[in-house]
């Protein structure tokens, strides 16, 4: 498992770069998502009323939670060490980062809100 593991890790590091990419993905995943973020949920409290206000507090305690539980638990139980540091020939668009690296923490966060979304807002 860990070769088809690393096979894979390679293939996309190395293997479907772009100049494009090099260059965009170190902004979007910089701070630009909070910036989104904000106005999703401006325009989730212009239009969405009360039903949204409850929304929004619940999602502040959702992502709170999903948060601490993902990075102080569940990362701590799998224990996967981030590839830049287990793996010294990983090409690197930014900076390396402290902690585990599974499960996503920022996957994990996303998936709770919109489950949390979806259950409001259903269309």
């Amino acid at each position: 498992m860990y070769e088809l593991d690393l096979a894979t890790f390679y293939f996309i590091n190395r293997t479907t770069t772009n100049p494009l990419f090099d260059v965009l993905m170190p902004f979007v995943t910089g701070h630009l998502f909070y910036f989104v973020y904000a106005i999703l949920i401006g325009l989730l409290l212009w239009f969405g009323k009360k039903r949204a206000l409850i929304c929004v507090g619940l999602l502040v305690i959702t992502v709170g939670t999903s948060d601490s539980v993902n990075s102080r638990v569940l990362k701590e139980v799998v224990g996967r060490v981030r590839p830049c540091s287990a793996l010294k020939d990983a090409r690197l668009l930014v900076g390396c980062g402290g902690g585990k690296s599974f499960p996503s923490t920022h996957a994990t966060n996303n998936f709770a809100a919109a489950v949390l979304i979806g259950y409001f807002f259903k269309k």
